[in-house]
């Protein structure tokens, strides 16, 4: 028997491993939403918006998935989201805009 996390390959391992898949998942899209409002913040101080692409092929709908995802999670932040779309060559654009009221 071993101290360790079950080995991915037995059994008990498929649940420790699709468990540590979601985290590595949550941690990526975590780093992905703190860029983004960086970028938004960015966007915010010079007039411009934050465009987001998702490009047309067999991820296409998993990609507008995570752009739901991705304005959601910025909305739980407190910001307010404006979002627009502009259908590109390879894709469909969405141009997100930091709207959030600035206090005083």
């Amino acid at each position: 028997m071993s101290d360790g996390p079950p080995d991915d390959t037995s059994p008990l391992g498929e649940p420790f491993a699709a468990h540590a898949a979601t985290l590595r998942a949550m941690e990526n899209i975590t780093a992905f939403v703190n860029k983004l409002e960086i970028d938004l913040m960015a966007a915010r101080k010079t007039g411009d918006v934050v465009a987001y692409l998702v490009p047309f092929g067999p991820d296409y709908t998993q990609g507008l998935a995570l752009a739901d995802e991705l304005v959601t999670r910025l909305r739980d932040r407190g910001l307010t989201i404006s979002v627009d779309t502009a259908r590109a060559e390879n894709g469909l654009c969405y141009l997100l805009e930091d709207r959030t009221p600035i206090a005083a």
